[in-house]
């Protein structure tokens, strides 16, 4: 099995079960009437499913790049891919920053989650690629 295809089916098998486990979350929370909380679940599934896209997206171009033999192809994706964690997050950052500036405890709150669950979702991708290049 190749390696990007092996990354694939890992990585995004983590992914989805990380989103459904948030989802999950959500909807236990509301029936216990906690919105917020439900709220935050839900903000961070949408981040999962945010770089499920990009994520796949870079697999659907990688695919048709038949020029490239495997080993460089696979390092290339894997850096573009990367360089996603460096590109989103920046309006998150600035959001965050601005919150932080004007007192917007809830709008900081909600920055600094999409920012941690970015952390979480580069250091999966990291182990993954590293198990499939192993």
């Amino acid at each position: 099995m190749s390696q990007l295809k092996e990354l694939k089916e890992t990585y995004l098998k983590e992914m989805d079960l990380l989103k459904e486990s948030c989802l999950m979350k959500m909807k236990e929370l509301q029936k216990d009437d906690k919105s917020d909380e439900a709220n935050f679940e839900k903000i961070k599934a949408n981040i999962y499913d945010i770089f499920i896209t990009l994520f796949q997206g870079e697999v659907k171009k990688f695919n048709t790049e038949a020029e490239l033999k495997d080993q460089d192809k696979y390092t290339l994706f894997c850096s573009n891919y990367l360089n996603r964690f460096d590109t989103v997050p920046k309006a998150w950052r600035m959001r965050l920053d601005y919150a932080d500036k004007n007192g917007l405890i809830t709008e900081k709150v909600v920055e600094e989650l999409k920012l941690e669950t970015a952390d979480i979702i580069k250091d999966i991708f990291m182990k993954a690629s590293e198990r499939a290049r192993a």
